[in-house]
Formats: C-alpha cells, sequence, structure tokens
C-alpha cells in the first residue's frame, strides 16, 4: 500500500525541530522545549493515573534507558518490612538484555 500524507502540522514540527535542535541536557540549554516535555509528561502521567493528586512522569531516550530506570525506581523504592534480601528481577528468557545489563550495573542479583 501507498503511505498517507504527512499529518499537514507535521512539516512545520519538523522544520522547527530541525532549525532549534535543543538540547535536552538540562532546562537552560532549551527552556521551552523542556517545558514542553514538563507539560507533555504530566498530562501523560494524569491519564495512566487519574486518581493520583500529583502525578509526574519521565521521558526518556529509549528502552535501554527506560529499563535500567525502572529497575533504580523499584530498586530504590521503599519495602514492605516483611521483604527480606534484595530486589529480585524476574524475567522471561526473550527479556530485552538491557534487563540483564541493568541489574549487574545496578549491582542486583542475575535475573
Amino acid at each position: 500500500p501507498l503511505p498517507g500524507p504527512p499529518l499537514a502540522v507535521a512539516p512545520a514540527a519538523d522544520l522547527a525541530a530541525g532549525a532549534l535542535n535543543p538540547s535536552m541536557d538540562s532546562w537552560d540549554q532549551a527552556p521551552a522545549a523542556s517545558e514542553l516535555e514538563t507539560l507533555t509528561s504530566r498530562e501523560l502521567a494524569a491519564l495512566v493515573y487519574p486518581q493520583a493528586t500529583d502525578p509526574d512522569a519521565l521521558i526518556t531516550t529509549g528502552g535501554t534507558e527506560s529499563n535500567q530506570l525502572g529497575i533504580l525506581l523499584a530498586r530504590e523504592a521503599p519495602h514492605p518490612p516483611h521483604t527480606t534480601g534484595p530486589l529480585r528481577i524476574v524475567c522471561g528468557a526473550n527479556a530485552h538484555h538491557s534487563i540483564h545489563r541493568a541489574a549487574w550495573l545496578l549491582g542486583l542479583p542475575e535475573p
């Protein structure tokens, strides 16, 4: 099948992104893009957690970073008092290799 035409706003957004090419390393390098990211992630968090009073979210660069960050947050989260030992990751044999790498980087047992 032939691809459909792009959305009318897509060329304009591509032009703006190409011309500005903001670095998202810090707020002072791209204040407008940083604020847009904050607003977007808060709106997404509110859709996922409508019952939360002040939901928050984070945009990552991809799956590997997301997996590592998720495991780090799980490791650092408070756990019930009856929990013993380090966090244990359980995943399928076909899980992305970044799960095993994140466990190793974060000092956790092999999944």
